[in-house]
């Protein structure tokens, strides 16, 4: 699933979840991009944000290829 929802923030969060089964197939990275270029050139976005656990390696890793700027930490 993945999705590009306005949340309680009122900022514009992209998001997507696989079945364990599919992790470490580059799909993660696929969707996240696709989500990125549709935001910003379909929807015409200024700003997006991400929200990951810090310790999900591999979804931190997909969100730094993409540029995405680390801004705060959650307890």
């Amino acid at each position: 699933t993945c999705a590009i929802i306005k949340n309680s923030d009122g900022e514009y969060e992209i998001g997507y979840r696989l079945i364990e089964e599919y992790w470490g197939n580059g799909y993660g990275k696929e969707i996240a991009c696709g989500l990125v270029e549709f935001a910003f050139q379909s929807l015409n976005l200024k700003q997006i944000v991400a929200h990951v656990n810090k310790d999900n390696y591999s979804s931190v890793k997909i969100l730094d290829s993409l540029n995405f700027e680390f801004v705060r930490a959650y307890r």
